[in-house]
């Protein structure tokens, strides 16, 4: 039996999936109950779609998935970084990695930097879904959720965007929808829309 101390980064991101799903599930009730006219419960979160926030990212530094040294995740670094929480035990993560991979060919071009974060994975495990989903960008390890901790993660996936000013301006939570992802890359950038990703 787990005591809520014992409780990993998987059993963590599953009773936040339950969450989420039952936040949305108030919310579209919520905006469904009044015929859709009042704002305030359209704008409430969807998953899969960029929420527009404005705080810190978390300056972190994690270990390289399958190789030497490390990542650095979060902070100012005068350019646009994405930065995704993913497990290869996430059902979600593995259609979401191929439409990610595909953004940062891309979005690479505009000198956008995209970082994964492994959260409570076996390496092994994580190192075959890299490459069976062409995650060519780097990923850090989090193996004990304080990665996540730190970002204020409530399931898995979630992607956030930070601005070159070190904060973060979107968050999504769930499988990202591309088009509004690249919407919300294009606002940040702050010029014309990226490629087409397919």
């Amino acid at each position: 039996m787990l005591v809520p101390g014992d409780v990993g980064p998987r059993a963590r991101a599953a009773l936040a999936g339950v969450v989420i799903v039952a936040l949305t599930a108030t919310s579209w009730a919520l905006w469904r109950g009044d015929g859709g006219s009042n704002a305030a419960s359209r704008d409430a979160v969807v998953p899969g779609r960029p929420v527009p926030v404005d705080r810190p990212a978390p300056r972190l530094s994690l270990p390289r998935l399958g190789g030497e040294g490390a990542v650095r995740v979060g902070g100012a670094d005068g350019g646009l970084t994405v930065v995704n929480f993913w497990a290869s035990w996430c059902t979600a993560c593995r259609t979401e990695a191929p439409e990610l991979a595909s953004l940062w060919r891309a979005y690479r071009a505009r000198s956008v930097r995209f970082v994964g974060v492994d959260y409570g994975d076996r390496t092994p495990a994580a190192l075959a879904f890299a490459r069976a989903h062409g995650m060519d960008y780097p990923s850090g390890v989090d193996p004990n959720g304080s990665a996540g901790d730190a970002f204020g993660i409530v399931g898995l996936p979630t992607t956030f965007i930070i601005g070159p000013d070190g904060r973060i301006r979107y968050v999504v939570t769930g499988r990202i929808e591309p088009a509004s992802f690249r919407a919300a890359l294009d606002s940040v950038l702050g010029g014309a829309p990226g490629e087409d990703a397919g």
